[in-house]
């Protein structure tokens, strides 16, 4: 992920060390419980999108955290984070293509996932976690499926709504990735084959002038 990209670069910060405010965290806790994670991601894209480029929605805790650390600190949770002075000279390449590809492939990806055992492996997650603060059944592919489990939604609707939130996903990566990567080369290789050769040039040149 972009994390570990810009962990090897620049190191890995602790953000808002200090920025502490458990009254505060207990509120937003409450809000989690009553309005669900999505409530408080839209609360963070507005004060810092930059921040929420870079943490899913579905990590409410880590929002909740940048959050108490605006709160505290009184300045931008992404401000904190990773001083621009990278460890090493690096090529980075980004692979995209067309966004309605893109977006085709993680509908079939999803469907394929779904007739491979995600549907089963969500269950066996849910029956393990009643009751109980588990975070891996809050990511995409899974906190889908409990309407479905409680008979409240159809496996067709429960498909669509993982597709819908991938599809998220995947845009915010790209936004992630060129607010925090800029020097990232991206190139599309399936429209443009000249793609490929224009990228071997350049990757030449830059191991030459290493």
């Amino acid at each position: 992920t972009g994390l570990y990209i810009e962990g090897l670069l620049y190191g890995f910060h602790y953000s808002g060390e200090g920025s502490n405010d458990p009254d505060y965290r207990l509120l937003k806790e409450q809000e989690l419980e009553e309005k669900g994670s999505e409530v408080l991601w839209n609360e963070l894209n507005a004060v810092d999108p930059e921040a929420a480029a870079k943490i899913s929605v579905n990590n409410p805790r880590r929002v909740i955290r940048a959050l108490e650390v605006i709160h505290a600190s009184g300045k931008k949770f992404s401000s904190l984070e990773i001083q621009k002075t990278p460890h090493y000279d690096a090529f980075i390449i980004g692979l995209n293509t067309d966004r309605a590809l893109l977006y085709e492939r993680i509908n079939l990806r999803v469907e394929l996932m779904s007739e491979a055992g995600l549907e089963e492996e969500a269950r066996d997650l849910y029956e393990k976690s009643k009751g109980l603060d588990i975070q891996s059944i809050s990511g995409i592919g899974y906190k889908e499926w409990i309407p479905y489990f409680e008979g409240e939604q159809s496996r067709e609707a429960i498909i669509s709504t993982i597709q819908q939130n991938s599809r998220r996903y995947a845009k915010r990566q790209l936004t992630w990735f060129r607010n925090r990567l800029p020097q990232i080369r991206w190139v599309n290789l399936l429209e443009n084959s000249k793609d490929k050769e224009e990228l071997l040039e350049e990757l030449s040149a830059f191991v030459e002038e290493g």
